[in-house]
């Protein structure tokens, strides 16, 4: 799914919410429409569907693909940043709760190893959720080591109901949102050094969002075809190999042999 605003001005993005079910996730996307001023943006773009968390997707999951494409700032190096408020579970639970992990394979994202993760707090009714992510951001939209940009995350805090804007949706989505976790988190885009946005005009960042338990980092079926190869082979070449040698040496004492027992044999 692709979702494209071209030649855009606004304040905000107000929200984009997941629906978190029993039997599934549903995705729903609310567009902008308060407080409007001359901020221009030439095109936004979201994604749902992404290679970095592509084995990933279920039933209960969505991938969500964030792309700032040919947006015009006064600036010269912008850097940009998200803020993300977060709003689930129940008060009296645990509440949300971030951590990062070891991933074994970087397949989709070259040399991170690393994935960002958000707990949110279990209710009695539901198995919470999660949101996932790797720490990194691409300045193209096929994913190399050369474009790739380092991405921030700056604590993970708690919010009072005061700080989520009265007219974001969450209001009225949620309803009393003093009854649920409220967090919220800075994320950042690139590093000194490495020309920000104004280098490429494009930055995509992904994760992944869930219903349940965040899911654990597998191979995929070519990279466990790449392993057996890489490993299978040579292991055939040194098992043929010396099995030939075996062969020739128990050849040669079955010569040396019959010519002891008949020396008359030139």
């Amino acid at each position: 799914m692709d979702l494209q605003s071209k030649d855009c001005s606004f304040q905000t993005w107000s929200d984009l919410v997941f629906c978190l079910c029993e039997q599934g996730t549903q995705l729903l996307l609310f567009t902008p429409g308060y407080k409007w001023r001359p901020v221009r943006f030439k095109a936004l773009r979201m994604r749902v569907g992404v290679p970095c968390f592509h084995d990933w997707s279920t039933s209960k999951a969505h991938i969500l693909n964030f792309a700032l494409k040919n947006i015009s700032t006064a600036y010269k190096q912008p850097r940009f940043a998200v803020e993300v408020i977060l709003v689930g579970g129940d008060k009296q639970q645990n509440g949300t709760s971030f951590s990062i992990s070891r991933s074994i394979a970087d397949q989709y994202t070259p040399s991170v190893f690393y994935v960002d993760n958000i707990n949110f707090a279990n209710s009695n009714s539901s198995q919470g959720g999660y949101m996932s992510w790797k720490p990194v951001a691409y300045t193209e939209e096929e994913r190399h080591l050369a474009n790739g940009r380092m991405v921030h995350q700056y604590g993970l805090n708690t919010t009072s109901v005061g700080y989520v804007p009265s007219y974001s949706i969450a209001h009225a989505f949620y309803g009393n949102l003093s009854q649920l976790n409220l967090s919220s988190m800075n994320v950042s885009f690139g590093n000194d050094g490495d020309g920000y946005y104004a280098a490429s005009n494009y930055l995509v960042w992904g994760g992944l969002i869930g219903y349940g338990e965040a899911p654990l980092d597998g191979l995929s079926m070519l990279i466990l075809i790449i392993i057996s190869a890489g490993l299978g082979l040579p292991a055939l070449l040194i098992l043929g190999g010396g099995s030939i040698i075996c062969l020739k040496k128990l050849a040669k004492k079955r010569n040396y042999d019959k010519l002891m027992v008949d020396p008359g044999v030139n």
